[in-house]
């Protein structure tokens, strides 16, 4: 899908302004990534995967395992230093 843009000024910079249509529909929030190919002359834009993006899908499809005799041993320590 190829969509006409326009650069325009922005300060000393330049920018383009988006279609909310598609950052919506690509699940774009307030950080990209842009990846760029000088070779190719091209910019990819991505969306930023957050950093714990998925933990909490993941935890829910590993239920915990049941403690072993040692590992309950160890949360049972009494610490007698003080």
């Amino acid at each position: 899908m190829e969509i006409a843009v326009s650069i325009r000024t922005i300060g000393n910079s330049k920018g383009i302004i988006l279609p909310k249509q598609y950052l919506d529909e690509f699940g774009f929030g307030d950080k990209a990534v842009l990846e760029v190919d000088a070779e190719a002359k091209t910019f990819t834009l991505r969306t930023a995967a957050s950093p714990r993006q998925g933990w909490a899908e993941a935890l829910e499809s590993h239920p915990p395992e049941p403690l072993s005799a040692e590992d309950r041993a160890w949360l049972d320590f009494k610490d007698n230093w003080l």
